[in-house]
């Protein structure tokens, strides 16, 4: 195996890509929608929460709220550094951001593990409810890339916009797309129970599904996008998730997914930048 593939293959498995992507998204929904330059304080917590949380669920074996068995983790040397460098950066972090990293790293942990308390009570982790599993992780991505911004431009939440409001609704939408592939791709993996929606609907239905999602949401995003030029970045975000929706398989390579389709965001930020 050569050294570009083997870094490259540590740069996915790391959760390093994934990071990047969640980044990129909420900088370019800031800029673009709430005129927020987002500091590089923020967006480095962004990026090691969300490094460090999706390693720490792909690798750990068990949680128990009782022991807290993280010891059962792998690569406890590189998720200490993540999470060192995350407290560091969270010194200098607004108390809004800190509320919501913590409703998030909650609802994450809840996803990912069943929950045993105390009195052997087992609280069953929310990826195992049937249906839940997409609209879980759409929900925290888009409590992340869009609670960010209104936290950083709007003092009383109680004023957030019907814009914004619709803008988060679209997001969720996005995100949605976003795991069709996933949940392609797993459909033989995932346990039946999860009733997943290429479970439910198939393959082929659920990539109509994605292709529809993504009309409706150009369809909305032109309503409330006043950039052409973004609106044009918008149309070449599209066109290039559906042909990698509609490329992929039960046999898709890791690259097909866990690169290209996470590249969506980062290609789509890169484009608002040098815009």
């Amino acid at each position: 195996m050569s050294i570009f593939k083997k870094a490259l293959n540590f740069y996915i498995q790391k959760s390093l890509h994934v990071g990047l992507s969640l980044t990129s998204m909420t900088w370019h929904i800031a800029l673009v929608y709430f005129s927020e330059k987002l500091d590089y304080v923020t967006l480095s917590s962004i990026f090691l929460l969300t490094t460090l949380g999706y390693n720490i669920i792909k690798n750990a074996t068990y949680l128990s709220l009782s022991k807290l068995h993280f010891f059962f983790l792998k690569d406890k040397f590189y998720n200490l550094i993540l999470l060192v460098l995350f407290i560091i950066n969270s010194l200098y972090l607004p108390s809004k951001l800190i509320w919501i990293y913590t409703i998030t790293t909650l609802i994450s942990m809840w996803y990912a593990y069943d929950i045993v308390l105390i009195k052997k009570t087992t609280i069953l982790s929310l990826r195992k409810i049937p249906y839940l599993k997409v609209f879980i992780v759409a929900l925290i991505w888009t409590w992340i890339s869009i609670g960010i911004p209104i936290s950083k431009t709007i003092r009383d939440y109680s004023s957030v916009s019907i814009i914004h409001k619709k803008l988060g609704i679209l997001q969720l939408i996005w995100v949605i797309m976003l795991m069709i592939p996933f949940e392609i791709r797993d459909i033989e993996k995932d346990h039946r129970s999860l009733r997943t929606i290429p479970q439910k609907l198939g393959i082929n239905t659920s990539k109509i599904l994605g292709v529809i999602l993504g009309i409706i949401r150009l369809y909305y995003l032109y309503s409330i996008t006043s950039d052409k030029i973004y609106f044009n970045i918008l149309f070449i975000e599209f066109i290039l998730y559906t042909t990698l929706l509609l490329t992929t398989c039960k046999k898709s390579s890791l690259y097909h997914t866990s690169f290209w389709v996470e590249s969506l965001p980062i290609i789509t930020a890169l484009l608002v930048f040098f815009k």
